[in-house]
């Protein structure tokens, strides 16, 4: 049998990929990104909820911290233009309780923020991303006639959220956690209630609560009242 020497000078001939393998593994790695790319957005968008409501949870303690040197009264949010996610004085009253700068703490980290933030004209000093539910005007909505005192941590009831995510429609464009001025209905808000304990809460279990100008602000639907 005759075999085929090399010299001892030489290499033997390179070996690689051909054409058809190297589509087929680029064919492979396709797929699994496709397949895994769910998987990392929905971790994503988990992520950020939890964050949001880490926001919410410290706005809660600063004010219940706030009314405990305060004979029990919450702060108010120094509301100019008297809108649910006015709070102009923050830094006389939450900043007081908190190391987080106020453009970190008072505006959510869902895609919102990529309209709406704190180098948004007015959000720069006023308007945040979250709703402080504590406030003046009638509420439309479950307590159009029968609002609770929100202002004191002995009167508000324990099934009222006091902060929430913005959560707004006008004109067709829906605001909110995951909605950044879109053409689409509102997916859910976090919110988190008077003993600090909150979550996320889908869209079929919010209402309209406050109309201002054919702007309309959404909340959890709270129980029924006598």
């Amino acid at each position: 049998m005759n075999r085929k020497v090399f010299p001892s000078n030489a290499s033997p001939p390179a070996s690689g990929f051909t054409l058809v393998e190297l589509l087929l593994a680029i064919m492979i790695v396709s797929i699994a990104l496709v397949l895994t790319f769910p998987a990392l957005s929905g971790g994503r968008i988990q992520a950020t909820k939890v964050k949001c409501l880490n926001n919410l949870r410290q706005l809660q303690t600063a004010c219940s911290q706030y009314a405990g040197e305060n004979n029990g009264r919450f702060p108010s949010g120094d509301r100019q233009f008297i809108l649910p996610h006015e709070f102009g004085n923050f830094s006389n009253t939450l900043g007081l309780y908190l190391s987080v700068p106020r453009e970190k703490i008072m505006f959510c980290p869902g895609d919102l923020i990529k309209v709406r933030n704190a180098s948004t004209p007015l959000y720069q000093s006023n308007y945040t991303t979250y709703q402080y539910f504590n406030f003046g005007p009638p509420f439309l909505g479950t307590f159009s006639t029968n609002k609770p005192d929100m202002s004191r941590m002995a009167t508000i009831p324990s099934d009222v959220p006091l902060w929430g995510c913005l959560a707004a429609t006008k004109g067709g464009i829906t605001y909110g956690h995951s909605e950044p001025a879109v053409k689409r209905s509102l997916s859910g808000m976090n919110v988190v209630y008077p003993d600090g304990h909150g979550g996320w809460v889908d869209e079929k279990s919010l209402e309209v609560y406050y109309l201002q100008d054919g702007l309309s602000l959404y909340w959890p639907k709270p129980a029924p009242r006598p």
